[in-house]
């Protein structure tokens, strides 16, 4: 037994509630026991919240790492260790890269992602953080879809989303022309034959279903399913059959309420939670939060807000900070039955962080991960 670290006079969120308290993290593990020996490195903990590590289910933000401006590409190496440091900086301990598998060519084409994944596959041995698969597969681009399992059964618990953003643009003319400059630009298409394009899907829009039910069953034993932007109950349902209970970003409360009557996952975004909402006119998450719809908050397009909607729930007594920390931590790991993390518990993985409260709002001055004392700084006195 090598007992790594002793982390003294903490205000830890353990079992549910804050208590003061010390622990040690011995071969990686917490461990709570009085008679662990602490002849080894001990941190003060005095005047820092101590917190499960931050689980983020899904988190887009390293796209403008890889593609700082429009056609402008990062190396994968030099964006990860980037993004490597992003995520400690804010408190994440697990990131689940949302990796979109799309029709587009382009960041979001097949070849872009596995170009992406090799070399994420490669680089995670020399990572801090635990950085995961969240594989976002657009529904229609099905020309690809034999080549998902290989790809998913590379990465531990990782997480198959189905998404359909082809559906509300064609049928609605206006989001097609607020989008669709936008969409052509990132694909390094005309605005012409981006349109050709997905009018020439559409067309088969039949066989969807059909494609979908076909990569269900190939990857069901293989990674968890969310199902991404559900517009009706309709839809809800149509996912729940097929192995489905996570609802990430529902577009309609009603379809929340549905989730959360069968006991489903919701989650929401974190940018939503903090600014009060959405930033395309979607359905407010802090709202959703206070109606008890939302389980889990995502950082989505935006690292640092994970951590600052968790005080500002706390602040504004939307939720107990204990509570809100849930959203972060205990139910992402629920979500993806991650049983040794998200929780400071005696034997579980030491994910932990360390948070100071300053003037300028929540700073992580430490983090660990898998017991290994990963980040720190030093606040001025």
């Amino acid at each position: 037994m090598e007992v790594n670290f002793f982390i003294e006079g903490g205000h830890v969120l353990t079992q549910g509630n804050f208590r003061h308290c010390s622990f040690a993290v011995v071969d990686g593990k917490f461990d709570f026991r009085s008679d662990v020996n602490h002849k080894c490195t001990t941190i003060s903990a005095k005047n820092r919240d101590v917190l499960p590590g931050i689980i983020d289910l899904h988190g887009d933000a390293f796209e403008h790492v890889l593609m700082p401006r429009s056609s402008v590409s990062m190396p994968v190496r030099t964006a990860l260790l980037e993004v490597d440091k992003q995520l400690l900086a804010n408190g994440i301990t697990t990131a689940y890269h949302g990796v979109t598998l799309s029709y587009e060519p382009g960041l979001r084409s097949f070849e872009q992602a596995k170009i992406f994944l090799d070399e994420l596959q490669f680089c995670r041995q020399y990572l801090s953080a635990r950085h995961q698969l969240h594989l976002r597969v657009e529904t229609f681009a099905f020309a690809y879809f034999h080549e998902i399992p290989e790809l998913i059964s590379r990465f531990s618990d990782p997480i198959l989303a189905f998404n359909d953003h082809l559906t509300p643009v064609i049928n609605d003319d206006a989001v097609i022309k607020r989008k669709l400059k936008k969409m052509a630009s990132r694909s390094g298409m005309t605005e012409e034959a981006y349109l050709a394009m997905i009018k020439d899907l559409w067309a088969k829009n039949k066989d969807i279903d059909d494609h979908i039910q076909i990569l269900a069953k190939s990857c069901g034993s293989k990674a968890v399913f969310f199902s991404h932007d559900e517009y009706d109950v309709q839809q809800r349902r149509k996912f729940r059959a097929l192995g489905c209970h996570v609802s990430e970003f529902p577009m309609a409360e009603d379809v929340a309420h549905d989730a959360q009557n069968h006991f489903e996952f919701v989650v929401m975004g974190a940018p939503n939670a903090l600014r009060g909402l959405s930033h395309n006119g979607a359905i407010s998450a802090r709202d959703m939060i206070k109606k008890g719809l939302c389980n889990i908050l995502s950082s989505d397009y935006y690292y640092p807000s994970l951590l600052a909607s968790m005080y500002l729930l706390a602040d504004q007594q939307i939720l107990s900070l204990s509570e809100a920390w849930k959203l972060v931590s205990a139910n992402p790991a629920d979500a993806l039955k991650l049983t040794n993390q998200g929780r400071i518990e005696d034997g579980n993985d030491a994910d932990f962080i360390l948070v100071a409260r300053t003037e300028l709002g929540p700073v992580v001055t430490d983090v660990f991960c898998r017991g290994r004392h990963a980040y720190h700084i030093d606040l001025p006195s």
